[in-house]
């Protein structure tokens, strides 16, 4: 293992357990006054339970997640209405006003702990635990590793309700006293960002690729650009570093902190799938399956031992790390079992679209997914040509992929799409 070396923010650490709204007002400078009057207004005897945030508006969200901990209530954020009953929120909060929930919580409520949905890209949603004071611990510890200082302007592209965006727009300034921009739209960053201001942008590598089939280019470059919630290829690495002065790879499993590893790009030296080297504080072991196993400082529930992660890893020898793939993520082909991303490559490469590979539970029938405005037969003929084992596969065209809300392909959602 072989940790990033952390850099002390210039500003100071920001209070911890108090006030922590009327901080944050004033990291955000006035940019929805109206918001922040809302969520004073939130009366403390209905928030001390499990408290559902369905807000819309990225501020508003923002400053009644921080309303709440004050309060004592257990933020969860962003509901769906049947996770709401599911889980037995006791109040559910959005622009229209308090909505009462069920009693008996079916999820426990502490003070200081909040809870966040994964992204359900890879299975079904599922409520994570964090808790306030090791979250701000772990944004800091990463902010640190990118070099944020108070001098910083972090603008959103992440949404709020997911763990990522959570530590970059709310504990990350929390943390460090960096000025945040919420609502921000990733397209306009680049065009219009000058040079002299030192921003930092937080991008999702399916948001980076949207860029690059849109060859956006800028005149400005960004100080700072951070990519995380999923590997990055090379040749997306080599077009975000035209963006941004600097360049950040990030990777997280959300009950480890979120932030696990960080690292600074280099373009002569960038594999596939490199992760960075991991941050201060967590210990990592590597099983003879190659699976990666943390022990972490920042996870809620005080774990001791170490919790296998799923995520298959490379070491280098520099210490650094490689993400290969989830030792869960497979296909079985032929009677042999391989990792999805092993055919997930291939395709993307010899198609040049985007593609997502996956197998019926039912049939075991291999399903292939384009993303395209049209059916193109040459296509199918290319892949039975160069990968005879997709012989008879089922090939679907769709205009645009479902996402979820971090912009990861939904690919539950399209399998329970097709017909049986």
């Amino acid at each position: 293992m072989n940790p990033v070396t952390p850099r002390a923010p210039a500003g100071p650490v920001k209070p911890e357990a108090v006030e922590l709204a009327a901080t944050y007002r004033n990291l955000i400078q006035g940019q929805a006054e109206q918001a922040w009057e809302q969520s004073q207004a939130l009366p403390a005897s209905a928030l001390s339970g499990l408290v559902g945030l369905a807000y819309s508006h990225p501020l508003a969200l923002a400053l009644a997640f921080l309303r709440v901990l004050e309060c004592g209530g257990s933020p969860v954020l962003m509901p769906t209405p049947e996770e709401a009953r599911a889980y037995r929120l006791t109040v559910t909060l959005d622009e229209h006003g308090l909505h009462s929930g069920l009693p008996d919580p079916a999820l426990e409520p502490r003070a200081g702990d909040f809870f966040a949905f994964s992204s359900g890209s890879t299975g079904q949603r599922r409520p994570l635990r964090f808790h306030h004071q090791k979250a701000l611990g772990n944004a800091r510890v990463h902010a640190q590793s990118l070099g944020i200082t108070d001098q910083h302007t972090i603008s959103q592209t992440l949404r709020l309700h997911h763990p990522f965006g959570v530590v970059a727009y709310i504990y990350t300034p929390l943390a460090v006293g960096a000025r945040v921009e919420l609502g921000v739209y990733f397209d306009a960053l680049f065009p219009v960002k000058a040079e002299q201001k030192p921003t930092v942008v937080h991008l999702t590598p399916y948001h980076l690729q949207l860029l690059m089939r849109r060859r956006v280019e800028s005149r400005f470059k960004v100080g700072k650009l951070s990519l995380g919630a999923g590997p990055v290829r090379r040749q997306e690495a080599l077009y975000a570093l035209g963006l941004a002065h600097e360049l950040y790879t990030t990777y997280g499993l959300s009950e480890a902190g979120p932030r696990v590893s960080c690292g600074r790009v280099e373009a002569a030296t960038f594999v596939d799938g490199w992760i960075g080297y991991f941050l201060e504080g967590i210990q990592t072991r590597v099983d003879e399956d190659g699976c990666l196993w943390l022990k972490t400082p920042y996870h809620a529930e005080n774990l001791a031992d170490f919790f296998n992660t799923g995520d298959r890893i490379d070491c280098l020898p520099d210490g650094s790390a490689v993400f290969k793939n989830r030792i869960h993520d497979v296909l079985r082909v032929r009677g042999q079992t391989y990792p999805r991303c092993f055919y997930q490559q291939r395709l993307q490469s010899l198609l040049g679209l985007p593609c997502e590979v996956a197998q019926s539970a039912y049939s075991d029938e291999l399903i292939v997914f384009i993303e395209t405005n049209q059916e193109q037969p040459a296509l199918l003929r290319a892949i039975e040509r160069n990968l005879p084992e997709f012989r008879g596969a089922r090939v679907i065209w769709r205009e645009t992929f479902c996402r979820t809300a971090l912009g990861k392909t939904d690919l539950r959602t399209m399998l329970e799409e097709l017909p049986r």
